[in-house]
């Protein structure tokens, strides 16, 4: 299913809602435009684009804001390290969703959260652990020093990045993040680097 509530450029409606049931593929002729009240609402229920997972295609530019909402259909597990494209522009995209900076996380499901990822032409969702300090300065590596730039942004509570450590995407490097940062390991030299320095 793809529901979506958004302004298409080219066209009089403010307001556009369309089904597909159960997981669908959704083309768009034109280029597309979701404003700050749009919504999209897209199901996974599995690694194929229009049968399993629904996809959003647009012949035609992207710019994006307002929300997307992700629920996981049929009885589907992630497994860390699936990856769904659940948009693709043949054009450019500009824009972001709403609060939803590149690797914020977009939601939880059970042991597993789903990472954004923008680029030119697709926005796709990543499963992974969201226990686990993420690789925030994307050499690849989760280490020290990836701990310390979550410490060296700790306290912002507007327009910090990815890189600051406001893995959620909402600008803040605040003290309800760390859950999403760090193992329980007390033995992660990683954990213990950070939580040092904000004792």
């Amino acid at each position: 299913m793809i529901q979506l509530q958004l302004d298409l450029r080219g066209f009089p409606f403010k307001d556009i809602l369309k089904k597909y049931e159960p997981c669908g593929f959704f083309p768009l002729q034109g280029d597309f435009l979701q404003t700050a009240t749009g919504r999209i609402q897209l199901q996974l229920g599995g690694a194929t684009p229009g049968t399993e997972h629904d996809q959003v295609y647009i012949v035609g530019d992207a710019e994006l804001d307002g929300a997307i909402e992700v629920s996981l259909v049929d009885d589907f597990a992630l497994t860390e390290g699936d990856a769904f494209t659940i948009l693709h522009a043949t054009g450019a995209i500009t824009g972001q969703f709403a609060g939803l900076a590149d690797g914020a996380l977009v939601g939880e499901f059970g042991d597993t959260g789903l990472r954004i990822q923008y680029s030119e032409h697709d926005i796709s969702l990543v499963a992974v652990s969201p226990t686990v300090i993420p690789d925030l300065n994307s050499d690849n590596q989760i280490d020290r020093t990836d701990a310390s730039l979550f410490v060296r942004g700790f306290g912002l509570t507007d327009g910090a990045a990815f890189a600051d450590g406001a893995v959620t995407g909402d600008g803040a490097v605040i003290v309800s993040t760390l859950p999403m940062l760090f193992t329980l390991n007390t033995n992660s030299s990683a954990g213990k680097t950070a939580f040092s320095h904000l004792e």
